[in-house]
């Protein structure tokens, strides 16, 4: 009656691991998606990573001690024009905030 007993408790036992690990390998698939964008993500920003970091470095050292409509003035009729006249890869949308701070650390600021 023991080894009865014994082989139902570890029956159930595999049983319990077997559906936690299908649970697992289930969440794990979705996640193959997820890496795999990021993947592709990463690498088109790496082709502009040159000029989005250039443009944040140049509006720290020229354009951040003036008022925000003078610093976007500047960037959008000077730097930006720059880069694209030059051939310098940079985002559609680069953002010199956006490059030098996290989410986190703008959400403080409010």
């Amino acid at each position: 009656m023991k080894e009865k007993n014994d082989a139902i408790a570890a029956a159930e036992k595999c049983e319990r691991k077997m559906n936690l690990a299908t649970r697992l390998v289930s969440a794990l698939g979705s996640e193959q998606d997820r890496w795999a964008q990021s993947i592709i993500d990463i690498g088109e920003m790496m082709n502009v990573i040159i000029g989005d970091v250039l443009l944040a470095s140049a509006f720290v050292s020229y354009v951040g001690p003036f008022n925000k409509q003078f610093r976007d003035t500047i960037l959008d009729q000077n730097f930006v024009p720059f880069f694209k006249d030059n051939g310098i890869p940079m985002s559609e949308n680069s953002n010199p905030v956006q490059i030098l701070t996290d989410d986190a650390t703008c959400a403080g600021w409010f």
